[in-house]
């Protein structure tokens, strides 16, 4: 009887410590993409598959710097090739989203008629989506997290996450990870070392030093057949620590 109640005290004591010490439990960052600079494209998404003579959604949300209209919209594959959809696409202002379709151009005309390295973006990369693929091609990296309009924190450790649904890079390893600044036009190399494509997912901790604004990508590159294949995420948004 002893024994119960000494181990009865001693439950009541480690509950009042437990709920007078609260745990910090992570709280998700929130991003108000309108004020900040750069804006998030959020369609299409990562790993969407398109035909020649399809309909490729680009909607994006405006951010605090969104011009009056689109020099030129371009599609391309990951350093390897671009061809110009539009030119001078005017964008009424005061709108909170805006969304327009592209015709994907026949066979002929694109840089690769079959491939998973395409992206989609304008005025020289100031806005650009992750990568996707136009004529199903049966090889390809797709990174499915970070997803559609996320939000995280400059110096937050975030997960990475991507497959391979074709099984060609089980024996291949990622070797380079970096980040692009779509505001500034600029690569940053987070993370340069072998991470086996199999593993599926790897953490990375962000720099703290980020902006605060719209449209970062994760940017992964993989060396297969003796030549390099570059991956990107969908464009995610950075907030500063409070």
């Amino acid at each position: 009887m002893k024994f119960l109640i000494i181990q009865l005290l001693i439950t009541v004591l480690f509950l009042t410590y437990a709920f007078s010490h609260p745990r910090n439990h992570y709280h998700k960052p929130t991003c108000d993409i309108s004020s900040n600079p750069g804006s998030l494209l959020i369609k299409p998404a990562t790993g969407s598959c398109f035909n020649s003579g399809d309909k490729i959604p680009f909607t994006f949300i405006p951010g605090s710097d969104v011009p009056s209209s689109l020099d030129k919209v371009q599609l391309a594959i990951t350093y390897d090739g671009t061809i110009v959809l539009k030119t001078n696409v005017a964008l009424k202002p005061g709108k909170d989203k805006y969304s327009f379709t592209f015709t994907v151009p026949d066979n002929t005309t694109l840089p690769s008629p079959s491939d998973a390295r395409y992206e989609i973006g304008f005025d020289d990369w100031k806005l650009t989506s992750g990568t996707f693929s136009i004529n199903h091609p049966k090889f390809g990296l797709t990174i499915y997290e970070p997803k559609i309009k996320e939000c995280y924190e400059a110096g937050q450790t975030v997960t990475i996450r991507w497959e391979d649904p074709f099984h060609k890079y089980q024996r291949i390893d990622i070797t380079k990870i970096d980040i692009y600044n779509n505001v500034a036009q600029q690569w940053t190399n987070l993370v340069s070392k072998s991470i086996p494509v199999r593993h599926g997912q790897y953490d990375i901790t962000l720099p703290k030093t980020l902006a605060k604004q719209n449209g970062y990508v994760f940017g992964i590159l993989v060396k297969r057949n003796g030549k390099d294949e570059h991956y990107y995420s969908n464009p995610f948004s950075v907030t500063t620590a409070i």
